[in-house]
């Protein structure tokens, strides 16, 4: 038996693409491989924000996302 695994929506494709281009530029700019940048920004409150619709934050695009984790990580080596 062949399960059938929807399409995500628009919205959904949206999201998942603003991540992996917020991850690419992370990446580059901090120098490290996007894998690892991807398993630490998955576990963030940034991509749990990106992930949620009522957020909007998708709306304000990669660069912006890239900001908002980059200022995340910063709070926590601070505090």
């Amino acid at each position: 038996m062949q399960i059938k695994k929807e399409a995500p929506s628009a919205v959904e494709a949206a999201m998942e693409l603003t991540a992996v281009m917020a991850v690419s530029q992370i990446a580059q700019q901090e120098k490290k491989p996007e894998t690892e940048v991807l398993k630490s920004f998955m576990n963030s409150n940034t991509a749990k924000m990106l992930f949620d619709d009522e957020t909007k934050l998708w709306h304000n695009g990669p660069a912006y996302v890239a900001y908002e984790y980059l200022k995340e990580c910063e709070k926590r080596k601070i505090s």
